[in-house]
């Protein structure tokens, strides 16, 4: 507001400046797409460490290449994934459902997320209500109780616990149903809404938490009585057994990644559309075979070419040497590798790491999520400009390679775009490479001089977007313009177009960043 000039002086007025400078976006965020034990499927979740992995997810498990990718991410520096899980249904006769139920007295309830995890919950119904909250409510203490739900590990010791109180089974803000749905991570209700007949409220244990009352009260008897001793274990094991579900069936190309109107309900690969950004997209192995499809990957480059995106390539499971990944990758008669794209990189050999889940037993791993880590931290600590390969692209955990390289090997794959991690005495294990699969092989194929482009376009684009008003046409931050326009993005106040260079004054971002990506001595020029 303008300044009341009121006495003889000097009067200072901040005014807005007309200048707008481009920020700009994050260049590492990597997408991981694949099976997890557990989480909500089709969405893409944002999180920030191994941790949040863990408690969203589940963590390490066996059936989940994805997950041991997730923790290479964050242990070699990454700062910020998103997790796409998938879940392929056994819609198979006599198969286990996805989701575990739980029966607490006339309630039915269900694990909130699809996996055999659900087996673990426990939950209990109390009617120790407040008559002055049920006033408030409009209703009478007998139409409030409290729900209490906990998840126990192996040897039932309670891992996770949610307490809901004051819920009822009528319209209003504390409907049970509702009240699951928006703030439980363990349950949700099982069924249409409202059931018919609606169930009477009750103190109840489920079925599991009732029968191993019984064993323990069968086991407390003095003297103990054999026959009910024995048929509380039975009992207990058939309450347990009626909340078995199923992990789920290998994940498939045509049904998970890529299924019917995939793009256009956002689900699969293309669940991805719901996140605003990200910048590498990995996809651990999945088939039975432990590998990619081809199918995939191809389709996985295309869709990084549209976003902006860098897709990690591993290499498939039977490259065991360098002439086995030489003759594939050159083979004229078939693809092995799946794309050419020049939104690729392909990374050899596979890791060699102990395996937690096995007594660390030594197990091959591919290196996406290792790799896709050293280009997050290589970006915190150098740039994006910077090749994220060399004596400090170091791979943290990473105590064997598969394969051995000598230098004369490192240049024949290196020649055909082949990116090698190597070991060397005094660095240990590194990032040897950093080209894109695109031919041909120069300066121009290198991973920081397309990722150092890509920032500026969509560090400008989402610029434009931000323009509070300014542009004259309407605008997203990923396609530009919103459905509908027809017109080129433009900003009538600073003159900055999606298609055409920004002014001068308002690119923070170099304009000579990617020349000074070029390498200036021949062993930068390796990468």
């Amino acid at each position: 507001m303008p300044v009341q000039v009121s006495y003889p002086g000097v009067y200072v007025q901040e005014i807005p400046s007309g200048v707008r400078t481009i920020t700009g976006v994050a260049t590492s965020i990597t997408a991981f797409v694949g099976r997890t034990l557990y989480g909500p499927d089709n969405e893409p979740i944002l999180i920030n460490s191994y941790g949040d992995f863990e408690r969203i997810f589940g963590g390490l498990w066996g059936g989940s290449t994805l997950s041991y990718a997730v923790r290479d991410f964050f242990l070699n520096g990454g700062g910020q994934a998103i997790v796409v899980r998938l879940y392929n249904e056994d819609t198979t006769a006599n198969a286990k459902p996805a989701r575990s139920k739980l029966n607490v007295g006339a309630f039915r309830l269900e694990a909130a997320d699809k996996s055999a995890w659900g087996a673990s919950l426990r939950a209990s119904i109390d009617t120790a209500v407040s008559a002055d909250v049920a006033a408030r409510l409009g209703l009478t203490p007998q139409d409030l109780f409290n729900l209490t739900v906990t998840e126990v590990d192996a040897s039932d010791r309670v891992v996770a616990r949610e307490v809901f109180r004051n819920l009822t089974l009528k319209d209003g803000p504390q409907r049970i149903d509702n009240v699951l749905r928006a703030q439980s991570k363990l349950v949700r209700w099982s069924g249409a809404w409202p059931p018919n007949p609606m169930p009477a409220i009750a103190a109840a244990d489920d079925d599991v938490t009732k029968a191993q009352k019984q064993l323990a009260a069968a086991n407390a008897a003095n003297p103990p009585v054999a026959n009910d001793v024995n048929t509380a274990q039975q009992a207990v094991a058939t309450a347990k057994g009626a909340m078995i579900a199923n992990d789920g069936l290998p994940l498939t190309l045509k049904d998970n990644f890529n299924p019917a109107q995939a793009q256009a309900q956002k689900r699969g690969l293309f669940a991805l559309e719901k996140a605003d950004l990200f910048n590498l997209l990995c996809i651990p192995p999945y088939t039975t075979s432990n590998d990619v499809e081809t199918g995939l990957i191809s389709l996985a480059a295309a869709y990084c070419e549209q976003r902006r995106a860098m897709l990690v390539v591993d290499p498939p499971s039977n490259w065991v040497d360098v002439a086995t990944a030489q003759s594939k990758f050159t083979d004229t008669g078939n693809d092995f590798v799946g794309t050419r794209s020049r939104n690729a990189a392909l990374f050899f050999p596979r890791l060699r790491i102990p395996d937690p889940l096995l007594n660390n037993q030594v197990g091959e791993f591919v290196p996406c999520g290792a790799v896709a880590g050293v280009f997050a931290r290589t970006d915190a600590a150098r740039g994006i400009w910077k090749a994220p390969a060399g004596l400090d692209a170091s791979l943290n955990g990473v105590p064997q390679l598969r394969s051995v390289l000598t230098d004369a090997e490192n240049g024949q794959l290196n020649q055909l775009g082949i990116n090698c991690l190597r070991s060397f005495p005094a660095a240990g294990r590194v990032v040897w490479g950093a080209r894109r699969c695109a031919a041909p092989i120069n300066w121009l194929t290198n991973t920081n001089t397309f990722r150092c482009g890509a920032l500026r376009c969509t560090s400008r684009r989402a610029f434009i977007a931000g323009c509070n008003g300014w542009c004259s046409s309407p605008m997203t931050s990923r396609s530009g313009h919103r459905s509908g326009s027809t017109s080129a993005p433009s900003c009538t106040r600073c003159s900055v177009r999606a298609r055409s260079r920004a002014p001068r004054h308002a690119m923070p971002i170099s304009s000579n960043a990617i020349a000074r990506s070029r390498p200036r001595t021949t062993s930068t020029a390796a990468w």
